[in-house]
């Protein structure tokens, strides 16, 4: 009977812990800094980014992809979400602001992003990522893309030639000298590898219970 229930216990809590892991949404996290003109006008964006700060906004995203024109073909009225929070939300990017210490309503103008996370990737795959103004993609801690800026939206591309398979990713963005602001990639995020580690981790620890159980 205490085997059965110790065996039971087991597989209720890995069955929790598959359940909670299936159902984490893989998503991107990011952050985003006011700086000031001279800062997001450099072309020396590694330098910049490892002087700041706490971020002013953080959020987590399922996508990456941002437009003050509103829509994804980049036409129309430049300035149309060219506020903080309308320019996070402005493609449905943004999942979740998870805390700002500045107005939303601010200016994107003059802002530095960061975006890291886990991405899938598939080898002979051309990725991209349309941008202005400067940009730089890092993958595995390669520097993929490296684009800087002022510049009117252009789309830089690279192909991956590594294995198939999931990724860090680091993707730096700089806004300056006004609209328009377009960051998008066709980049899929990942879920994280501690979800799969802990499942891992479960697996392992019920082969070893029910080892013990079976010596009782």
């Amino acid at each position: 009977m205490r085997k059965h229930l110790i065996i039971g216990f087991a597989g209720a809590s890995l069955l929790a812990l598959m359940t909670t892991s299936a159902r984490a949404a893989p998503f991107f996290s990011g952050k985003l800094w006011e700086v000031t003109p001279a800062q997001a006008g450099t072309n020396n964006l590694p330098a910049i980014i490892a002087g700041l700060g706490t971020p002013n906004f953080t959020w987590t995203d399922s996508t990456i992809a941002f437009s003050s024109f509103g829509n994804a073909t980049d036409t129309g009225n430049p300035t149309q979400d060219y506020t903080i929070g309308t320019w996070l939300t402005s493609l449905g990017a943004a999942s979740s602001i998870l805390a700002h210490s500045a107005s939303l309503t601010d200016s994107i103008d003059n802002t530095i992003t960061q975006i890291t996370g886990q991405a899938h990737f598939v080898h002979g795959t051309t990725y991209t990522v349309t941008h202005d103004d400067g940009v730089r993609l890092i993958v595995n801690g390669v520097t993929e893309i490296s684009a800087d800026g002022p510049n009117s939206p252009e789309t830089s591309s690279f192909l991956y030639t590594g294995l198939t398979g999931d990724a860090a990713v680091t993707l730096d963005y700089q806004e300056c000298c006004g609209p328009p602001a377009v960051l998008q990639a066709n980049l899929v995020a990942a879920p994280e590898p501690m979800s799969i580690a802990l499942l891992g981790a479960g697996l392992f620890g019920l082969g070893i219970i029910r080892h013990r159980c079976s010596q009782v």
